[in-house]
């Protein structure tokens, strides 16, 4: 059974990776989740969730 936590973290990166990790805007994270943009960054923080590092050009 997984906890509460690991619920909310794993809806967060789904749902980070569906919007290429926007976060603002009308088609941003935020929205889908129904939160507003600074609660989700603070919920990232707590939950230790980073973007990954993009790859470099070449």
């Amino acid at each position: 059974m997984r906890t509460l936590e690991e619920t909310e973290r794993n809806q967060i990166l789904k749902t980070l990776s569906g919007t290429r990790w926007r976060i603002e805007g009308k088609d941003g994270a935020a929205v889908i989740l129904g939160l507003h943009p600074s609660t989700l960054r603070a919920r990232m923080h707590k939950l230790g969730i980073v973007r990954p590092a993009t790859k470099e050009p070449g």
